[in-house]
């Protein structure tokens, strides 16, 4: 795993500005790097365009979900879909992507769709459709077939940022419909647990073997702690947090 974080660092750590973009234009590596990401990332979204040139897909979602935090408290929430059948779970499975190259890490990535719906993030307490079948999905103990329509054609992006993740197209999610999910038991089990706190949850997750990157999507869905208190967490927040909670676990046993 540190061969990986290592090269991604390599590729992602350093500063990009759309000035030094264009005066390289990926031929002068200006930015000290050994390849230029923008032209990868380029190559990523090039293979998935004839894919994704419609409003409505099915596919095996890993699963995977994702929660913006732009807007808080009424953030972007819905599945990562890939436009594909079949054994899925690598693509948003971080676990799984030790000695894989940075190309193919980020094929991965660009061939997940972001169906984006807004929702307030308190609505965990109450539900509702749509987050029931996201919150299913969540639980899912491997690939679940999903079927999705977008109001729009996904549209993919490249961000000139040292920040910006390598994130596939995104569009409006209208409907989700999930299929052929078998449920996890080790999440199921602390999601019905209404009053047991989310610190105790994630670590007895941890315990159960859980992936990490998993117990993050069941956090970030609201699906962890005492009910009444229950919310969304964006992505980024929520990664920050279970590491912190596992990591401090660990430290203290």
């Amino acid at each position: 795993m540190s061969n990986v974080v290592g090269n991604f660092k390599e590729v992602f750590s350093q500063r990009i500005t759309p000035n030094l973009c264009i005066t390289c234009k990926g031929s002068k590596l200006l930015c000290d790097k050994s390849i230029c990401p923008n032209i990868i990332k380029s190559q990523s979204l090039k293979k998935i365009s004839n894919l994704i040139n419609k409003t409505d897909f099915s596919g095996s979602s890993p699963p995977g979900i994702f929660v913006g935090r732009m807007g808080y408290p009424k953030v972007s929430i819905g599945p990562l879909i890939p436009p594909f059948y079949g054994d899925t779970e690598i693509l948003d499975t971080p676990e799984l992507w030790l000695g894989k190259s940075i190309q193919e890490i980020i094929d991965y990535r660009y061939s997940l769709i972001r169906c984006q719906s807004k929702m307030h993030v308190n609505i965990p307490r109450s539900g509702n459709k749509l987050l029931d079948n996201l919150q299913e999905l969540t639980m899912s103990a491997g690939p679940s077939d999903s079927e999705v329509k977008l109001t729009k054609k996904p549209v993919g992006e490249l961000f000139f940022s040292e920040e910006s993740q390598p994130f596939g197209p995104s569009g409006p999610l209208k409907f989700l419909k999930v299929d052929n999910v078998k449920t996890d038991k080790r999440i199921e089990k602390v999601y019905y647990d209404r009053n047991l706190k989310s610190i105790d949850a994630a670590i007895n997750l941890y315990s159960y073997g859980v992936h990490i990157s998993k117990i993050q999507k069941v956090f970030s869905m609201g699906m962890l702690g005492v009910g009444s208190r229950r919310k969304l967490i964006p992505t980024r927040w929520s990664i920050t947090a279970i590491d912190d909670t596992l990591s401090l676990h660990l430290i203290k046993n």
